[in-house]
């Protein structure tokens, strides 16, 4: 966030730049390679990677990145991992980075990337909307390219701002340090449970603020929409009494802890302090009433 702000105080109109860049959304099924074979995507990568990298290189020259292909063993764990079994659902064999140290000099890139031959724009993910726990932010598209031979292969373009790509290299030693930590601490699994232990913890740490916000609200739920109803009703409260308050994720944490803690406020607003005996009693004939009625 701090990084964010010195952008910020070069670039007067980041957050309009930000607020207007395009988003386009596909259902992740619809997202998939035309082949069902990894050895014909895997293949179709490579081509990919050649020319396309090429284009980027002469419209964005040193901007472009262009990494290499990876090792097929790693497409197969994806594949078993990531997309139970189906290959069709890799979409970063190919993939290719820009780096731009301003947001305007990202937005010309993307405006580019339009007017390369062959290339269409199938899926816009603006992180900068929605920025990970960690901060992070980037625009991440997935881009359908047409080879000679009417072949289309899908892969990830991502774009950059050069300040941002910085701290991530700095904080990528905290996940791999949760790669290292979580098998050392946890003993007694086996190494696929281990492995599904870590993507959890790192796909935490890459999740926006909104949706680990949003577990936590379910979880604190326990499948009660009302319990959900009185945290919101509780942020509303303390945006009323103190003006200005933002949002803060250790403080959603700490509001009505539990379903119980939801239930035991109902019930101290239904039966007040000093409430007579008699109140007292029929109120727990109706509520064991309702315990025990059936579900609908």
């Amino acid at each position: 966030e701090a990084v964010i702000q010195k952008i910020k105080n070069i670039e007067h109109n980041f957050d309009e730049l930000v607020k207007e860049f395009p988003v386009k959304k596909n259902k992740k099924e619809e997202l998939k390679q035309i082949s069902t074979d990894l050895e014909v995507i895997i293949k179709e990568g490579e081509h990919v990677q050649e020319l396309l990298g090429n284009e980027l290189k002469r419209i964005w020259g040193d901007a472009a990145i262009v990494p290499s292909i990876k090792k097929r063993a790693e497409f197969e764990q994806n594949v078993s991992d990531k997309y139970d079994g189906k290959a069709e659902y890799l979409r970063d064999v190919s993939r290719f980075s820009g780096k731009f140290s301003r947001f305007e000099e990202l937005k010309e890139a993307y405006e580019s990337l339009q007017k390369i031959e062959g290339l269409e724009i199938i899926n816009i993910k603006n992180k900068f909307l929605d920025p990970d726990v960690l901060g992070y932010a980037d625009i991440n598209m997935n881009v359908a390219y047409t080879l000679p031979g009417g072949s289309v292969h899908i892969c990830e373009v991502q774009l950059h701002l050069s300040p941002i790509l910085v701290v991530k290299e700095e904080v990528h030693i905290h996940y791999e340090k949760i790669r290292t930590t979580i098998p050392s601490l946890i003993k007694n699994v086996t190494a696929e449970i281990s492995k599904k232990i870590q993507a959890f913890a790192i796909g935490r740490l890459r999740s926006s603020k909104v949706e680990a916000a949003l577990a936590t609200l379910v979880e604190k739920a326990g499948g009660v929409f009302l319990h959900a109803r009185l945290l919101k009703e509780q942020m509303e409260a303390m945006e009323t009494s103190s003006p200005g308050w933002t949002f803060n994720f250790e403080e959603l944490q700490a509001l009505s802890s539990s379903v119980h803690s939801h239930y035991e406020e109902n019930l101290g607003r239904i039966f007040t302090e000093g409430a007579s005996k008699e109140l007292r009693e029929e109120g727990l004939k109706y509520m064991a009433l309702i315990c025990a009625a059936a579900e609908p």
